[in-house]
């Protein structure tokens, strides 16, 4: 994935005479990318670096360079990497989600990630929670976005306000974290998002 957004950025560089600047795992995806929708993290980076693209529609192929060509491009990319090296919880997330099942209490997963069911079902963790309200959902019940950015909790950037009695029999447990918090790709370099 890195190696995508460099080819892209390296060319973009290139043809504008503007300086290269490579992406930052860290610090670019946790200013632009983490908690929002594929389109608004694609979006909210290139324009971090200036760069402009056509918005494009949700049919646009990967390799066409609009906002929803190019973040279907690293979704893409993401899938395959996840597929190859797998996904790997962090145990202490697993426990603690366990330690609460045990009590009785409903689980819920709130992620902005298209990806939320694939990842926590490649980590193997997909059984433990009894509600999940992620991207897909969002799409679905066309849930309002929501632009404010929290810093303490991270919250994904649209509404999840649906009443939790209508989601949930039991007591729901609300959840809310980064992406990175509780699931990672298995790499040698280190952790990785469930992308978007």
């Amino acid at each position: 994935m890195e190696t995508n957004v460099r080819w892209f950025l390296s060319a973009r560089a290139r043809s504008s005479g503007q300086p290269f600047a490579p992406f930052d795992v860290v610090r670019d995806y946790d200013l632009y990318v983490d908690g929002k929708p594929r389109e608004d993290g694609t979006r909210s980076f290139l324009t971090s670096r200036g760069i402009e693209l056509p918005e494009g529609t949700d049919d646009d192929p990967a390799m066409v360079e609009t906002i929803h060509g190019l973040g279907k491009r690293k979704n893409g990319i993401f899938l395959a990497l996840m597929r190859e090296q797998g996904v790997e919880a962090y145990p202490g997330s697993v426990r603690y989600v366990r330690a609460v099942k045990s009590a009785g209490l409903s689980t819920a997963v709130v992620s902005s990630s298209e990806n939320c069911h694939e990842t926590l079902a490649a980590a193997g963790i997909a059984e433990l929670f009894d509600v999940r309200i992620d991207g897909v959902v969002a799409a679905e019940r066309r849930l309002a976005g929501n632009r404010r950015r929290i810093p303490i909790s991270r919250q994904p950037a649209f509404s999840t306000s649906l009443p939790p009695k209508r989601r949930s029999s039991r007591t729901p447990l609300p959840v809310s974290q980064r992406s990175r918090g509780s699931v990672r790709l298995r790499s040698r370099r280190g952790p990785r998002g469930s992308g978007r």
